[in-house]
């Protein structure tokens, strides 16, 4: 078992990787526009933490305590096994506790390295429980008052 202190370095290095990781991907999709077929061959999937990597029901502080949502860790390696970049996305991002909290879940319930951000990044397709795919303002009003 690694002791608090290294811990914490290892994941204060793995975090510094994967922000530039992050940085690089989005940097290489911002330079492309989404007209250019460049931009849709980078298969770059946002992916939400919180009702698709993460089961959080009931967990609603900054570090993530429920278990992973049923087959997203098998979702992700498919994902990536075909040549997707995985971006992952979350609120929970926004402080050091809530960033030491994903990184940590992540790595403890045995998903790979993606990188990580706050907003939500440029990419060829969102995966996320609260979407409402727009097709046009009928269908979209359709769906969003059958919620309310």
């Amino acid at each position: 078992m690694m002791d608090p202190e290294a811990r914490l370095a290892s994941l204060e290095r793995e975090n510094q990787m994967l922000r530039s990781s992050l940085e690089d991907v989005q940097a290489e999709v911002t330079r492309l526009s989404p007209w250019e077929p460049e931009a849709w061959r980078m298969k770059v999937i946002a992916v939400d933490f919180d009702g698709v990597l993460h089961d959080h029901a009931g967990c609603f502080g900054p570090v993530p305590v429920g278990p992973p949502v049923e087959g997203a860790l098998e979702g992700v390696k498919r994902l990536i096994a075909s040549g997707a970049s995985l971006v992952v996305h979350s609120a929970r991002l926004e402080s050091p506790e809530g960033w030491e909290g994903v990184v940590s879940w992540l790595d403890e319930n045995g998903f790979p390295s993606m990188p990580l951000t706050i907003g939500k990044p440029n990419a060829k397709a969102y995966l996320d429980d609260r979407a409402i795919r727009f097709v046009d303002w009928d269908e979209a009003l359709r769906s969003v008052l059958r919620l309310l």
